[in-house]
């Protein structure tokens, strides 16, 4: 799973940015026809989409995205993508990432009205609207011109897309307004339902409703044992659950629980049930043939 933003940061040889403390740009271009993957957004996204087609999936809930349409995503969002190009014209996407000061500063200087109008779904979409596009395309110079870099432009126009935006869905506002904190929730459903994800402590306590410093008080609290301990130990489980139910390679599962690294996994596995992964299959196998014997 892909972490958001900064899974860019190590690939800008083939994308241009533009980054505040608190706000990053990121022109995106695919060339491959199809590209799928999941991704994890540490920060409120919004993705307008130039050129191509996106689809998008969480939980039982699909979208699709079309050339001039756009997509807000809430901070905290795991989600499975497909981007397609059309025909021999590359994918290409201008993403934004907002940090809750940045939002927070955008709310606090303008004076919007709420409404009884709430969603709960993480995902807000924009039609195509001539305005937004014209915006985007006045903003295109900046990536490569030295005033793009000046923070004070880069703030102004940032402000200037979120007016647009609350102006094209009045749903914004209000969306706005609760990406910026998440209500403090059950401490195991959160973690049951994210553990596989390889974030930072930060992002787990953001998804329970919590600071870091309650987040790590109230997990020992509640499983007697440190988020690192517990999220490893609960990796292994899962792993050696896959191992014996499931024919998906060691290297598979070790990605899928939730381990950036094979080896790691595997010096893992073996300190925690003194075995390797491999000779684990293999035991339970022969046992396995042993008994149908």
């Amino acid at each position: 799973m892909l972490l958001l933003p900064h899974i860019f940061y190590k690939h800008l040889d083939t994308h241009r940015l533009m980054k505040l403390e608190d706000c990053t740009l990121i022109e995106a271009c695919v060339h491959a026809a199809i590209d799928c993957n999941a991704a994890y957004t540490a920060q409120l996204e919004l993705l307008y989409l130039m050129n191509g087609e996106m689809h998008w999936q969480w939980g039982e809930q699909q979208g699709q995205l079309g050339s001039g349409e756009a997509v807000l995503i809430r901070r905290g969002t795991s989600f499975g993508y497909e981007k397609r190009r059309l025909s021999s014209t590359p994918y290409r996407s201008i993403l934004f990432f907002l940090k809750p000061t940045f939002v927070t500063e955008f709310l606090q200087r303008q004076q919007f009205s709420s409404t009884n109008d709430i969603t709960t779904l993480p995902f807000l979409t924009f039609k195509r609207d001539t305005a937004l596009k014209h915006f985007i395309h006045t903003l295109l110079p900046y990536f490569d011109m030295p005033l793009g870099r000046n923070p004070e432009l880069l703030r102004l126009k940032v402000f200037e897309l979120l007016l647009h935006l609350t102006d094209a869905n009045p749903l914004t506002f209000n969306f706005l307004q609760q990406s910026i904190t998440l209500p403090k929730d059950d401490l195991t459903h959160v973690m049951e339902i994210h553990f596989t994800k390889n974030l930072p402590l930060e992002e787990f306590a953001f998804l329970s409703g919590r600071s870091l410093a309650t987040f790590k008080r109230d997990f020992t609290k509640t499983f007697g044992t440190s988020p690192a301990r517990w999220l490893k130990a609960r990796r292994l489980q899962l792993a050696r659950q896959l191992l014996a139910t499931t024919a998906k390679t060691v290297s598979e599962i070790s990605f899928e629980v939730g381990f950036e690294d094979l080896s790691h996994f595997s010096r893992s596995f073996k300190a925690q049930f003194d075995t390797l992964p491999t000779e684990w299959r293999m035991s339970r196998t022969a046992q396995s043939l042993s008994r149908t014997a």
